[in-house]
């Protein structure tokens, strides 16, 4: 079942800094870093913007040319690989199991990026795959939310971005719920902050 979600802005901050939603990887390659999944943008005071998290994941790739393989459904304990015929590189199911969603270079040669997306967006990459390495994807059920200068959607997050997340938001078990930002506006007014309300259970 989806999630869905009611960002609200009622920060006075006048910065309009986007706001990005993404996940902790805990994959086990270090080319594996958090991408924002999501990034809601120019969300005036008491302005909503509804999104959709959902759980069933696609899994592809792409490589350094821009090009992308047709996605593939992913869940938990799938295993994928690029694999090579005679009419070129292909993305398939592959034998096997896995803690997470695992994808497997099994080209002779040439590197690529290991995808993950969640309803259409980037949520998790593994750059730079090379051949007979694998990737491993363990999303954990949790949402994280900031706010930062910069911050791009599909985009790897840098240090800095991900030193203004402010909130992590439990999934399981969440049908719906309201993201509210408050905070900002210089002076002696609070930072930035995220709480939910509203929240539906499953």
């Amino acid at each position: 079942m989806d999630i869905r979600f009611t960002f609200i802005n009622r920060s006075h901050d006048q910065r309009r800094l986007p706001v990005f939603l993404c996940h902790a990887d805990a994959g086990d390659r270090g080319a594996a870093g958090a991408v924002a999944w999501k990034v809601i943008r120019n969300c005036a005071y008491d302005w909503r913007h509804p999104f959709v998290y959902a759980w069933q994941m696609e899994a592809g790739l792409a490589d350094s040319f821009g090009n992308y393989s047709p996605r593939l459904a992913a869940s938990c304990g799938q295993v994928f690989a690029a694999l090579p015929t005679v009419a070129g590189r292909v993305f398939r199911r592959h034998s096997g199991s896995c803690s997470g969603i695992a994808i497997v270079n099994k080209l002779a040669q040439g590197a690529v990026h290991a995808c993950l997306f969640n309803e259409g967006r980037l949520l998790a990459c593994h750059t730079n795959l090379a051949p007979g390495q694998t990737a491993n994807f363990r999303i954990p059920a949790v949402l994280r939310i900031g706010a930062a200068p910069n911050v791009q959607q599909g985009q790897l997050l840098d240090a800095e971005a991900m030193a203004n997340v402010g909130c992590e938001i439990p999934l399981l078990g969440l049908a719906s719920a309201d993201i509210v930002m408050t905070g900002g506006g210089g002076g002696q007014a609070p930072p930035l902050s995220f709480h939910i309300e509203n929240i539906v259970k499953s």
